[in-house]
């Protein structure tokens, strides 16, 4: 039996270890390695099995190195983001500082500002404040609304 490890970390047996590999695409691979060294063996086995064990189990280990994650292709087109989804995330306030009252900070916000409840006034007229990042020369303006009749628009700056 082969033991594979994948970036050099150890192998404990559970299903998360086969998911490692069972999804691996060749694209993403950057090296191969194989050792037969039994000591090398044990170094990567569970920890759960002790070395005669391990010995008697597995013939060779199969390292796996894949590449940096910013080095791993997007299956699809130009301009494909990639995005991990990390289950259930609770509702978190959106942080929009106010450096009138507290120090500036080093800020690289990518949206600076957001609000769902921004409601205009009888003319229509809705105004709203925010401080910009630390290194936005240049921002665009991109608003979306639904009136209560349940019209749509969006603006656009660019």
């Amino acid at each position: 039996m082969v033991l594979f490890i994948i970036n050099y970390k150890r192998h404990t047996h559970h299903n998360t270890d086969i998911l490692n590999y069972k999804y691996l695409r060749t694209s993403d691979i950057k090296s191969i390695y194989i050792n037969e060294n039994p000591s090398v063996m044990c170094q990567y086995a569970d920890p759960r099995l002790d070395c005669t064990m391990v010995i008697q189990i597995f013939g060779c280990t199969v390292f796996i190195e894949t590449k940096p994650e910013e080095e791993i292709s997007v299956e699809g087109a130009k301009g494909v983001r990639k995005t991990w989804l990390e289950g259930y995330s609770p509702v978190k306030e959106f942080y929009s500082p106010d450096y009138s009252a507290t120090p500036q900070l080093p800020d690289h916000r990518r949206t600076l500002y957001w609000n769902p409840s921004v409601t205009p006034d009888e003319n229509g007229i809705a105004k709203i404040q925010f401080y910009n990042n630390s290194s936005c020369t240049d921002f665009h303006v991109n608003l979306e609304t639904v009136t209560p009749q349940g019209n749509i628009g969006i603006y656009r700056d660019k």
